[in-house]
This record gives C-alpha cells, sequence and structure tokens, in this order.
C-alpha cells in the first residue's frame, strides 16, 4: 500500500513556516530551523543571480546538514537535507555523504508517498557527481509520473537539460529546458505571493533553471562523465 502525504495540519505549519521566512527573502531549511542561505527574491524572478553571492553562507550550512543529519534514518528528512546540499553547483559538501542520504531515501522503496522526490533527490546528486548517463535514467523515472507535482516536473525536466548538456545532446538538452521553462512561466512571478504551500520547491526550480540556462544558452563547454 502506497503511503499517504503528511497531514493537512503539517502542510499549514510547513507553509506558515515558509510565509515567515519569505518575508525576509530567505531560503529556510525546514529541519534544522536556520536560513539555508539568503536570496534577492526579485534577481531570480528576473532571471539574474541571486544567491551566488552568498554562497559561503551556503557552505556553513550545508557542513551543519551534514553533521547533524548524515545518519539520519528518516527518508523525508534524508531527501530533503541532501537536496538542500545539492541546489547550487558548488556546497562544499561532501558529495559522497549527500550521495549515501540520497540512497537512504531510495532505501524506502516505490510505495512511500515521497518515492519520486526521492528520485529527484538521487538523479541531482548523480548530476553534481558528474553521472549524467545516470542523471539522465533517473530523472526520466521521475518524469513517469507528471503532474502529481507540477514544481517537483520542472525541476527534473531542469536537471535533465542539464545532464543531456553534458552528454552532448543538444536537442534533447533544448526540449527539456523548454518543458521546465513553460511549467515555471505557468506559475505566479517569484515574490508574487500566490506560490503557496510550496514556495521552496518553486524557488529550487528557478535556481536550477538560471544555472541550466546559463549552460545552454550560454553554449558552455560540456564537462566529461565521471566514472562512477
Amino acid at each position: 500500500m502506497k503511503q499517504s502525504r503528511p497531514s493537512a495540519k503539517l502542510a499549514r505549519h510547513a507553509r506558515a513556516s515558509i510565509l515567515s521566512i519569505t518575508k525576509r527573502g530567505h531560503y529556510v531549511c525546514y529541519f534544522c530551523r536556520q536560513d539555508f542561505f539568503t536570496v534577492s527574491l526579485k534577481p531570480i524572478a528576473a532571471g539574474r543571480r541571486g544567491c551566488g553571492r552568498n554562497a559561503p553562507s551556503n557552505r556553513r550550512h550545508c557542513a551543519q546538514i551534514v553533521e547533524r543529519f548524515a545518519k539520519t534514518n528518516d527518508p523525508t528528512i534524508a531527501e530533503r537535507m541532501a537536496k538542500d546540499c545539492l541546489i547550487l553547483p558548488s556546497s562544499g559538501a561532501n558529495l559522497d555523504v549527500v550521495a549515501d542520504m540520497a540512497d537512504s531515501a531510495i532505501a524506502a522503496g516505490p510505495d512511500h508517498w515521497g518515492a519520486t522526490f526521492f528520485q529527484f533527490a538521487k538523479g541531482l546528486s548523480e548530476y553534481r557527481q558528474g553521472h549524467f548517463t545516470s542523471t539522465v535514467e533517473w530523472m526520466q523515472k521521475v518524469l513517469a509520473m507528471p503532474g502529481e507535482f507540477v514544481f517537483r516536473d520542472a525541476q527534473a525536466y531542469l536537471v535533465l537539460a542539464m545532464a543531456h548538456h553534458q552528454l552532448n545532446q543538444a536537442d534533447e538538452a533544448r526540449a527539456a529546458l523548454a518543458e521546465g521553462n513553460a511549467i515555471i512561466e505557468a506559475k505566479p512571478k517569484v515574490g508574487g505571493g500566490g506560490l503557496g504551500v510550496d514556495w521552496n520547491d518553486w524557488l529550487i526550480a528557478h535556481a536550477l533553471r538560471r544555472e541550466a540556462q546559463a549552460l545552454i544558452e550560454g553554449h558552455l563547454p560540456a564537462t566529461p562523465e565521471s566514472p562512477k
């Protein structure tokens, strides 16, 4: 039997936490109750660099995440904490440890309510490690169930686009980027107050879109795939 999503009460509590943070323009690490990195919402909405200047803060908090949550047995916490360390191209976190956290989430199995979220975290972990063929495979698993969480679809398309680019698959990269763009453009703009409970995941989508656009539209050279 597939597990159900968290209760509406928990969702309302998360939304209240999100709103209290967004007023200050911060992304929050829910489980450690600390700001993960500070961002300016307007640059992200406009497609400009908004959080790169806060990379030192990002690295500090990712180091704390790894220290505190590397051995967690809760797949949802493992997924969220791993993903938080993978949003930006370089968080300074030990990618092997973060990969173990993603694997811990995956071990919950396909019947867990968060299975596709865990698959996304695993695929993003593979991308950050330079395992681009594996990234494509994981993102295709995520996108095999589209529409349930559109922000997750946007994130998956954008990481898929970057993986295709790194594999010198230009047509596939542009097509996946276009799909991710279309999903984001159909939502209210960041900072517009209409992103609701999933605000944090839409911010992740915007950050990944900025990275993908710089890589693909900037015609940056592909990175050789790392051995597994």
